[in-house]
């Protein structure tokens, strides 16, 4: 991140920081902790999955989960000498810039990362969400499309946004298990802005291909099963990853052309060097290139997706060419070192912190799969 994406003036020099991680994943998760334990920074870590029995409550559980969370990652923040806020997600963002605001807290800096809607808020919403958001010091997307979206749609200053490429750290295909299907099969995995109904009627015109599908079974209720698909629904990480890994296409089939979804399992897929078939949309435009990372097709449009399904699937070559290309690509962009160069670079230039060189340490926790 360059001195001129930030675009803030360099504070004061600060001898320590103390980073409040706000968010609504796992409560063992630590996102970059592992990364940055120098002497100057300190953590305490937040989530409303700490609090299940809150949560359990009908109706008001998780409203009421999230909403004490935010208070107490404020309280923290509000706390420490030299705090730093980080939250994870729009709505945890939200709930916890308004609380900052009503504390008169709106001096905490704040930096939001993982920035994605599936579904934009309605206009009441939205103008609360504008409210809270102008005390947000940056935000951090994954697509040039949500930058120029989400500044229009709340009214953010798009000098405040940063899009970044989805970033892992890479697995090694081998040490992976392998999937519990036999012979050559295509997959599509994910949840988020899906359009499973089009994958579906292009499979029926594929009745010798198996088709293996890793959802929610909200993602297919209704919807007619070919003979020759098969469905894997709650089953642990490291064997969706597996499918994945072993396939010889996976497909990402989204509900139109302007879905800003579907990232991290591209970018997954990208490191496995799996050939990509996947709806053409603006939203996964910085990381899908037609013919070079991906085969994209029309949106809705169960025709051209079998085609294309049908065409690399009697091209073992081209599949692997395509796979090349796209592990190619996110080694280059799509790496968690590029994360952890950011976020160094903010602590420098927002917090006043030197900038050092952040020591590996014993692996993370999984990554969230909040947004697939």
């Amino acid at each position: 991140m360059a001195n001129a994406s930030i675009g803030l003036q360099k504070p004061a020099f600060m001898t320590s920081v103390h980073i409040v991680n706000h968010s609504h994943l796992s409560p063992d998760w630590r996102w970059l902790q592992h990364r940055f334990n120098a002497p100057d920074l300190n953590w305490s870590h937040h989530s409303n999955q700490q609090y299940p029995r809150l949560r359990q409550l009908p109706l008001v559980g998780e409203y009421a989960s999230r909403l004490l969370t935010a208070q107490r990652a404020i309280a923290d923040a509000a706390g420490q000498a030299h705090p730093l806020l980080i939250s994870h997600g729009p709505r945890p963002a939200y709930y916890a810039a308004r609380l900052a605001q009503l504390r008169r807290r709106s001096d905490i800096p704040h930096l939001v990362y993982s920035f994605n809607f599936t579904i934009l808020p309605g206009n009441a919403m939205r103008r609360e969400m504008q409210r809270a958001y102008r005390s947000v010091d940056r935000f951090t997307v994954f697509s040039s499309m949500e930058k120029t979206l989400y500044a229009g749609y709340f009214d953010i200053d798009p000098d405040r946004i940063d899009m970044r490429h989805w970033a892992i750290k890479p697995q090694d295909r081998a040490s992976l298990p392998p999937p519990p299907i036999a012979g050559p099969y295509v997959c599509a995995v994910g949840s988020q802005g899906r359009d499973y109904a089009t994958l579906l009627e292009a499979a029926k015109r594929l009745p010798l291909i198996p088709l293996h599908l890793v959802v929610h079974p909200e993602n297919i209720r209704g919807l007619e099963l070919p003979p020759n698909v098969t469905v894997h629904t709650s089953i642990p990480h490291a064997m969706a990853t597996g499918i994945i890994a072993h396939a010889d296409i996976m497909v990402l089939p989204l509900l139109h052309s302007q879905v800003p979804c579907g990232h991290v399992t591209a970018v997954l897929a990208m490191h496995l060097e799996r050939a990509i078939v996947a709806t053409d949309s603006a939203g996964l435009h910085d990381y899908l290139r037609q013919g070079e990372t991906a085969e994209l097709v029309p949106a809705a449009n169960p025709i051209a997706m079998a085609e294309t399904i049908e065409r690399l699937w009697q091209d073992p070559a081209a599949r692997q060419a395509l796979g090349q290309r796209a592990q190619g690509f996110a080694r280059q962009h799509c790496l968690e070192t590029h994360v952890v160069d950011y976020f160094r670079d903010y602590l420098h230039q927002r917090m006043g912190l030197p900038a050092p060189a952040p020591a590996p340490a014993p692996a993370p926790a999984p990554a969230p799969r909040a947004s697939v």
